[in-house]
């Protein structure tokens, strides 16, 4: 039988409503000369898109086997579709094999940079820490020398190897020599001031003449609470915090309680900025900081820096831009669910 008038007709159909017959075709015609012929890629490209939207993974599986069965160049060519959509689902249900088996088969074939930091990132909100740093391990200096990549693309990296290794300071695992030495593979250091901070020697600072060194010293107290207390690991918090420095940087106040308040327009305004059209990788940290935004306010509450009222008013302010975002970027509140449900 001729497929190629059918496919030809899928243009002006809606795919997710011919999904049972698009898989059965693939399924029982492996050998048919007229799907062979057609050029099945940009099809399967469009038709998992369409399941995705539908959050169906139960196709998505079933068409990957049966690419990876009967048509292992179509499936190779569109690997790393798949493996961006089944990663974090596989991961997600505790199916953890299967995610680090397709995980590993990508880094493998070496797809699409960009898509790969997407997948990173979202790792990271399900503490695949030590996936990312053997991901690290072994493509940090390909990357590097990757003739088709833009010179520095390996600095996508380094803020994830800096967070591993300040964890790894911070809980014991490694003195700062350590890591410094490891860090120095990768054309990192930690800064003369940040190691006075991880040594403890900063209790002179003050937020009005040492504003900068003071703030990093509470952003590595409240990492170091995050982790003791609910077991955040340093480079899922120091992603968070990130996004709330570059936010409260922004802050022309010169007292300690209004820097760290948020305003509500302004904060908005900084989120929907920061997601690039609501990419993943900014939009799902930008769900991330909404979570622990409070965390950090009761962290500050508990310093002594917020009132209990202050804490109360922050809350508030939080609720209302939270329920805005979940109304604009529906697709990624899963990290929001994600996170109450891990804690």
């Amino acid at each position: 039988m001729d497929y190629e008038e059918y496919f030809d007709s899928l243009i002006e159909k809606d795919l997710y409503s011919e999904k049972d017959e698009i898989i059965r075709i693939l399924k029982d015609n492996p050998d048919n000369e007229s799907i062979k012929n057609y050029g099945i890629e940009d099809l399967i490209f469009e038709f998992l898109l369409a399941l995705n939207e539908k959050d169906d993974y139960a196709s998505i599986v079933r068409l990957e086997n049966i690419l990876a069965e009967h048509y292992p160049n179509t499936h190779e060519e569109e690997f790393g579709q798949f493996a961006d959509i089944l990663i974090p689902y596989y991961v997600s249900t505790r199916q953890e094999s299967k995610a680090k088996s397709i995980f590993d088969k990508w880094i493998e074939i070496g797809y699409d940079y960009d898509s790969i930091l997407i997948t990173l990132n979202r790792l990271v909100h399900y503490g695949k820490e030590s996936w990312i740093e053997e991901y690290i391990e072994k493509e940090y200096f390909n990357i590097k020398t990757s003739p088709n990549l833009i010179s520095g693309a390996e600095e996508d990296l380094h803020f994830y190897k800096l967070m591993i290794e300040i964890g790894k300071i911070n809980t014991g695992v490694k003195s700062i020599d350590e890591a410094s030495e490891e860090l120095g593979k990768y054309d990192l250091e930690i800064s003369e001031r940040y190691q006075k901070i991880l040594e403890g020697l900063d209790q002179g600072l003050n937020f009005k003449n040492d504003r900068g060194d003071y703030i990093l010293g509470i952003v590595n107290d409240f990492q170091n609470y995050l982790n003791s207390k609910y077991d955040v690991p340093y480079l899922e918090s120091g992603i968070v915090m990130k996004a709330l420095t570059d936010y409260f940087e922004n802050s022309k106040y010169s007292d300690l309680v209004t820097y760290f308040k948020i305003r509500e327009n302004s904060f908005e305004r900084h989120m929907y900025e920061n997601s690039i059209n609501g990419m993943s990788l900014n939009t799902e940290s930008n769900y991330c900081m909404l979570y622990y935004l409070p965390v950090f306010h009761r962290f500050l509450t508990e310093k002594k820096i917020f009132t209990e009222d202050d804490f109360e008013k922050e809350g508030e302010k939080i609720s209302s831009v939270t329920r805005k975002f979940r109304k604009e970027y529906p697709k990624k509140a899963w990290i929001l669910d994600k996170l109450k449900s891990n804690k």
